[in-house]
């Protein structure tokens, strides 16, 4: 009996052993991401504007973007998803901004390294994707948008790339069963319309 009991003790100190030395690999990674960003904050971005780097010149938010953008590259090697989220918000905001090719890269980029490194299913990566058609849609690209919007199940962004591809008929079916949706109550109305990532 003392040997099952040794034995087993043995065997949950090897597994805490294993577990403590998993938590301490990712506090290394989310402290070196930390460091990273916080680098990136500081001589990239607070940088850009100091008197000595701007030399008198006039920083708008498109060149404030745009030096992040030139510094991004590299800097959150080994951090993708990091690098992930901070293309997705660089890519937001130039689409904000109208600049629809700059958003377009870096929304791809934050796609494919959301897509790769957490997973096609998870909120992240479907969000940058949504935010992609959305962009595609500002340039014209309606059926590549279209195309995203129906992997998305989102059913309204399917209808407004419809009516921009002249496919009137279409997208009209498609509201009519959004809004024969809606009349069945809040909770449908709600999962298929307003939260697709659901």
């Amino acid at each position: 009996a003392g040997f099952f009991v040794s034995t087993a003790v043995c065997y949950q100190a090897g597994g805490l052993r294993v577990k403590a030395q998993q938590a301490a690999k990712q506090a290394t990674a989310a402290r070196l991401a930390a460091g990273a960003v916080c680098d990136l904050l500081q001589n990239d971005l607070i940088a850009a504007v100091s008197p000595g780097r701007s030399k008198g010149r006039v920083l708008t938010i498109s060149s404030f973007l745009n030096v992040v953008s030139e510094n991004l590259e590299g800097k959150l090697k080994n951090m993708p998803v990091q690098e992930a989220s901070i293309r997705a918000t660089l890519g937001r905001t130039y689409r904000m901004l109208g600049k629809y090719k700059d958003a377009e890269q870096h929304l791809e980029r934050a796609y494919r390294l959301y897509h790769e490194h957490v997973g096609e299913k998870q909120l992240e990566t479907r969000k940058s994707l949504m935010c992609l058609a959305q962009v595609y849609g500002d340039r014209g690209r309606y059926e590549e948008a279209r195309r995203i919007y129906t992997t998305l199940g989102n059913r309204n962004g399917m209808g407004l790339m419809l009516m921009a591809l002249g496919r009137h008929e279409e997208a009209e079916q498609i509201w009519i069963e959004i809004l024969q949706t809606q009349a069945r109550g809040p909770e449908q109305w709600l999962d298929r319309v307003i939260n697709p990532f659901v």
